[in-house]
């Protein structure tokens, strides 16, 4: 969009100054949108630096959004550094801008960038500034390199290649790793599968992640959305003192539905236990949810991370062993599933199904799932998430004390 490109109309001539970069990100100030402000106002400082005759004063404003904005992102360093530069300029609020610095100065030492839990559902990370700059390395070559990230790179230094990843700009995989991946009919001695066995599509192999194709009926897809449609209400995630409330990072509808529901329901209950090998005993129900024109749901993990209390589900039957994402309508526009710790983004394709692993053999979560559900653009995104859990998969899926993938 900067660029003039706009997305269903294509290349214009018409590109963003620096002016209409700030408005943006000035708008999303105002809103305490910190993390988009940032990279409106990252933008405007740069097209301002490169446009002759550009303005001191409109740096002098820039600086002054941009350092409030990291400052509530928790990079104090950034904030600091914006700070000393914007009094360079010679402000005429020079005196505030001077207990800003002063401030900034005063707790450096708390030297943490994007400290805010954006899932709530995650322990804090405390990451260094020199690991911020990983993705910038990332975005910039030829090919996709999960490993200069580790498997435990935090949400927050993969913020901006979740950004790339939905916008479809990021980095392809590379070609050697593309080449072990295979699409195939899944052979199996289930009577139920012989005669018309699922199309796997193989996107990724460690973590592995796979695409079935055409698992599930017009017919299916209609019902689940129809009985769906009127459990719908405000998604919601769990927060650190255990409630469930609405979060602007999850914008989404969502309901249950269990396999008493209907019996078209208990075919398809079976057909996922057939199709992934895993027993849906302790399974949740089937989550039902549909997204909007700007729906979307922010970089997550499926597992739980801390420990509930013992009567909770978690205790019980153990943590979301595995995933399986049901797409029941195809996107205009957006809506992709992508991971951002692997590069591996997953277009929406009406009765297809996402599968994967959360959990390493040793039982360990596997923070390379990370995902997100990127906006809808135009149109709008049904999907049902399927989570197995632990308990009752201990011979169709063996433990192991490390953390290896066998066959997922």
């Amino acid at each position: 969009m900067i660029k003039g490109d706009i997305a269903g109309v294509g290349p214009t001539n018409e590109k963003l100054s620096p002016t209409d970069c700030f408005e943006i990100g000035r708008q999303a100030y105002l809103i305490e949108d910190w993390k988009n402000g940032v990279v409106w106002f990252n933008e405007s400082l740069y097209r301002l630096d490169n446009l002759v005759g550009g303005s001191i004063e409109q740096k002098a404003l820039i600086l002054d959004y941009y350092a409030y904005s990291l400052f509530k992102l928790g990079d104090v360093t950034g904030a600091h550094a914006m700070t000393s530069e914007l009094l360079t300029l010679g402000p005429s609020d020079n005196t505030r801008i001077s207990d800003n610095l002063q401030f900034y100065a005063s707790i450096l030492p708390n030297k943490i960038v994007f400290g805010v839990d954006i899932n709530h559902t995650e322990k804090h990370s405390d990451i260094k500034i020199e690991d911020s700059n990983k993705y910038v390395e990332i975005l910039e070559d030829k090919y996709f390199d999960p490993s200069k990230l580790g498997e435990d790179a935090d949400r927050s230094v993969t913020w901006p290649i979740y950004l790339s990843l939905c916008r479809g700009t990021a980095p392809p995989l590379n070609p050697s790793l593309i080449s072990q991946l295979h699409c195939r009919n899944v052979a199996s001695k289930n009577p139920r599968l012989v005669l018309r066995p699922p199309r796997e599509e193989e996107l990724y192999l460690d973590p592995r992640i796979v695409v079935f194709h055409d698992i599930i009926s017009d017919k299916e897809m209609g019902l689940v959305k129809q009985l769906g449609s009127s459990r719908l209400q405000r998604a919601t995630v769990q927060r650190e003192s255990g409630r469930y409330e609405p979060a602007d990072y999850r914008v989404q509808k969502s309901g249950w539905l269990s396999d008493t529901d209907h019996e078209v329901l208990e075919h398809l209950f079976t057909r996922m236990e057939d199709i992934t090998g895993l027993s849906l005993e302790t399974a949740e129900s089937l989550q039902v949810g549909n997204y909007g024109i700007g729906g979307q749901y922010e970089p997550h993990l499926d597992f739980s991370q801390k420990k509930g209390h013992p009567d909770d589900v978690m205790e019980i039957d153990g943590n979301r062993i595995a995933t399986m994402l049901l797409y029941l309508s195809d996107v205009e526009r957006g809506g992709a599933t992508v991971f951002t710790n692997i590069g591996v983004r997953v277009e929406p394709a009406r009765g297809s199904a996402a599968f994967w692993y959360n959990l390493h053999r040793s039982g360990d979560g596997d923070t390379r799932t990370r995902h997100a559900g990127c906006p809808v653009l135009a149109g709008d995104k049904w999907v049902a998430n399927e989570w197995f859990h632990e308990r009752g998969q201990e011979f169709r899926r063996p433990c192991h004390k490390d953390r290896i993938t066998i066959n997922g």
